[in-house]
């Protein structure tokens, strides 16, 4: 049961590092909007890690 929750956490890591790499070359550029102000622009990449972040932290 170790041996394949740890071959889960192997997998599911070169998945998400498969990902930030597709998502390195650029892309479109988003602006973040929060009550009429422009907070930040991001490119695919940075809304993906953010997401990612928000998975990690809850």
């Amino acid at each position: 049961m170790l041996l394949f929750g740890l071959l889960l956490v192997a997998v599911t890591g070169a998945f998400t590092g498969l990902l930030i790499a597709g998502n390195l070359s650029g892309g479109p550029e988003y602006q973040v909007v929060l009550l009429g102000h422009d907070l930040v622009t991001l490119n695919s990449l940075g809304i993906f890690l953010a997401g990612l972040a928000l998975a990690l932290l809850f």
